[in-house]
């Protein structure tokens, strides 16, 4: 049986859509610019427990390598006060 997962995203389509903000509130976004498929595991575990993500959780190390390893994949990770908020990949 096909087990079905449903993906959202968010887009931004024009710059000038960018609003800054001035207080950050304790939160800070930062890019993993090194690729490390073991930290993009652990992220989603740990972010993703909350939301009963699972689909990925069979993944092997190879998987993950090759998931990370793409051209167009950047890993963003959300930190209040210096602990993991949240990410996006």
């Amino acid at each position: 049986m096909a087990e079905w997962v449903t993906v959202y995203l968010l887009e931004m389509r024009s710059q000038l859509s960018l609003k800054p903000k001035t207080d950050s509130k304790g939160l800070s976004i930062c890019e993993c610019e090194i690729e490390q498929p073991k930290f993009n595991c652990f992220l989603y575990e740990l972010v993703g427990a909350d939301w009963q993500w699972t689909d990925r959780l069979s993944w092997t190390a190879e998987q993950w390598k090759d998931h990370v390893g793409q051209r167009n994949l950047r890993t963003e990770v959300a930190y209040k006060k210096g602990a993991i908020a949240d990410y996006y990949a």
